[in-house]
């Protein structure tokens, strides 16, 4: 197993001879803005602008508590699925696909024909497999606290809706 290397507290001490380069754990909105806000600027030159829609789905059961949920956003005519996430006693009950199931129809609605995810070989491949989707790349995930290098991957997963 190997040792992660040690975190840099400043982008100089990898890169001495660029000392404008500043690199920030979890940054800001305030550090995020012009990098964010140049890149569309690009971005919209070529395309026009993006018309990026954030939306999620929660679950609750009857006592109220928050038993699945799914975070996702519609764009350039994608669906594309950040988080789907169901709660350990809920699984293997239909809702997980229901709620997939759910993102799907509103995206079609919406006028979106593609839908696109990742997940990781732990986590929930033969379950998107079974709904319709198929993978189109994958790649290593080194995790250095697990056994063995490269024990898992993760899948990127696409459908037409």
């Amino acid at each position: 197993m190997s040792t992660p290397p040690p975190e840099p507290t400043e982008l100089s001490e990898l890169h001495s001879d660029n000392p404008g380069f500043e690199l920030r754990w979890t940054p800001d909105d305030e550090f995020l803005l012009p990098i964010r806000n140049g890149l569309r600027a690009y971005n919209d030159a070529q395309v026009g602008p993006m018309r990026r829609r954030i939306f999620a789905i929660r679950v609750r059961d009857a006592a109220g508590t928050v038993t699945a949920g799914l975070y996702g956003w519609l764009g350039e005519g994608w669906l594309y699925t950040d988080w789907l996430w169901v709660a350990e006693d809920q699984r293997r009950t239909g809702l997980g696909a229901r709620v997939l199931r759910a993102a799907e129809d509103f995206a079609r609605n919406q006028g979106t024909r593609h839908a696109r995810l990742s997940t990781a070989s732990f986590q929930a491949k033969p379950f998107y497999l079974k709904l319709g989707y198929e993978v189109f790349a994958e790649l290593p995930i080194d995790t250095p606290d697990s056994p063995g290098e490269f024990r898992h991957r993760e899948y990127f997963l696409r459908k037409t809706l």
